[in-house]
């Protein structure tokens, strides 16, 4: 009697591997580099210098009266800026120079900082002991994190910048508001770091930690003079 059931086949063809996706950096930065545009924007925005001249120049008053109501605010800021590119100064008129100014604070300077932090933050990993997770990690965490800072920080402005209570109340909602978002995105920029790249708690203390400290200080100064431009120009807009 023959065996009549059918024969196993077996594949013999080695399995390849399929390699892991990496994780993208270009989209991640390409947002810094919208979410900054739109803190420049709102600086521009919400500009003391403008808004005085406005206030004080009678002249566009009368001219904004003959457009319609609703568009007495956007008449005014652009009569304000035009006002403002005819008034000289050494550096130039005065729209060019807060052109300059909040274009280099709003964006060069914020941009460069994630920039450079994520470029020595992650050379330093490499020299103390190595990452789990490669360069893409820090890069990532370092530019989702400057979104999610800026985009509430703009959210933080608009909000108080607008609304109805006294300038000194925006003045100090604003002082103490913005420092802390800078504040908590540092240590959730911390822990993602810790976490994504398998950071020991040594390294995290005496390496890590005290660079983050530093870091996070020089982050909530640097939020100051944004604190002071934009509660300036809630004063002038009242008075």
């Amino acid at each position: 009697m023959t065996d009549s059931s059918p024969a196993i086949k077996t594949d013999s063809t080695p399995q390849v591997p399929v390699p892991e996706s990496k994780p993208g950096i270009f989209w991640p930065w390409l947002m810094v580099g919208m979410v900054l545009i739109v803190s420049w924007g709102l600086h521009v925005v919400m500009d003391p210098a403008s808004e005085c001249m406005e206030q004080l120049n009678v002249f566009i008053g009368q001219i904004t009266q003959c457009f319609p109501a609703s568009l007495h605010g956007i008449v005014g800021e652009i009569l304000s800026w035009m006002v403002a590119l005819g008034i000289k100064t050494p550096y130039g008129s005065v729209a060019w120079v807060i052109f300059s100014f909040t274009f280099f604070y709003a964006v060069v300077r914020p941009l460069l900082a994630s920039f450079l932090g994520a470029l020595f933050g992650h050379l330093l990993l490499l020299v103390t002991g190595g990452t789990t997770s490669g360069w893409r990690t820090t890069w990532r965490a370092f530019a989702f994190n400057r979104i999610g800072v800026e985009a509430l920080s703009v959210i933080a402005f608009v909000f108080v910048g607008y609304s109805s209570l006294d300038p000194k109340l925006k003045f100090l909602i604003l002082l103490f508001l913005i420092p802390a978002i800078r504040l908590i995105g540092m240590g959730v920029l911390l822990s993602q770091i810790v976490k994504g790249q398998g950071i020991g708690i040594y390294r995290t203390l005496f390496v890590i930690g005290p660079l983050f400290v530093f870091f996070t200080i020089a982050s909530i100064l640097f939020s100051f003079p944004s604190v002071l431009w934009i509660s300036l120009w809630c004063f002038v807009k009242v008075h």
